[in-house]
């Protein structure tokens, strides 16, 4: 793999990645960031099993093969340097050649193959079955509005990532055209609901708050006065009410956990039920 890319393009891309790749060395991969050439442009993707960023940026010319580096790393390199453009060269051994005006460094990645796969990846590969599982809605809002409903619910949401159906914010449509955000900590509930034209949505779904925390920066970042958002839930039965948080996704209440916290998930989800109910 070969590529030419900005160095300002690639900065910007890196900064939205940093807030989402783990920190933590216990899985070495989830600290990386997936870098894969297409044609004239340079995809970039980062997760740490519960919230994930793809972004992509032009570049002047590349050659396919995908690379894996150390997210902070990269950034801390690409921001530092003073050439106008950054060039990236795959060698042996996962070894990754960098050159930045008259710096160069070499960097060792790891097997790309062994980065996670996004929500909509899996489901892709997963095949017509997978496809007729999965769930989802396109939510497009003004960036401005999504920035006010998050600002108005995520103080609401509960710290204790225990309880993960309370650990992020309730996504629904009440109504076509309209799209509700929920939280609550079991002791306070905030609510706001919104017209969101052509926005439906059966059932829904519960965004991690760190997820919403990074989504949350971007109003600031980009010029665009719209924010496109995807919900998905894939490999599970999908549910009526409140679904729980799964890493790759939304699934059955207290799937794969043990019985009396299957039953503490359902009271909660009665709770929102109700709460809602009283409006």
């Amino acid at each position: 793999m070969e590529l030419s890319i900005e160095r300002v393009s690639l900065l910007n891309s890196l900064s939205m990645v940093q807030g989402i790749v783990e920190r933590r060395n216990t899985v070495p991969i989830l600290g990386h960031v997936l870098l894969e050439p297409d044609e004239a442009k340079l995809k970039l993707s980062a997760t740490d099993l519960e919230v994930g960023i793809r972004t992509e940026v032009a570049c002047k010319s590349a050659q396919k093969g995908n690379i894996t580096l150390n997210a902070r790393k990269l950034f801390e390199i690409v921001r530092e340097a003073e050439g106008d453009e950054v060039s990236f060269k795959s060698l042996d051994g996962d070894w990754v050649e960098l050159k930045c005006g008259r710096a160069k460094f070499k960097m060792m990645g790891l097997d790309p193959r062994s980065f996670p796969a996004m929500p909509a990846q899996a489901a892709q590969k997963q095949g017509a079955e997978a496809s007729n599982k999965a769930v989802k809605a396109d939510l497009k809002i003004a960036a401005t509005v999504l920035a006010g409903m998050i600002d108005k619910t995520i103080f609401s949401v509960s710290p204790d990532e225990a309880r993960y159906n309370l650990s992020g914010v309730y996504v629904e449509s009440p109504g076509p055209g309209s799209a509700r955000m929920v939280a609550t900590d079991g002791h306070r509930m905030s609510m706001i609901d919104r017209e969101v034209p052509g926005f439906s949505m059966q059932g829904g779904a519960i965004i991690p708050r760190k997820g919403l925390s990074e989504l949350r920066k971007w109003p600031t970042r980009v010029a665009d006065a719209r924010a496109d958002r995807s919900l998905d839930a894939f490999g599970g039965r999908r549910v009526p009410g409140l679904p729980r948080r799964h890493p790759q996704g939304f699934a059955l209440p207290g799937a794969g956990r043990p019985r009396h916290s299957a039953q503490r998930d359902q009271a909660s989800g009665d709770f929102f039920q109700r709460a809602l109910s009283r409006r």
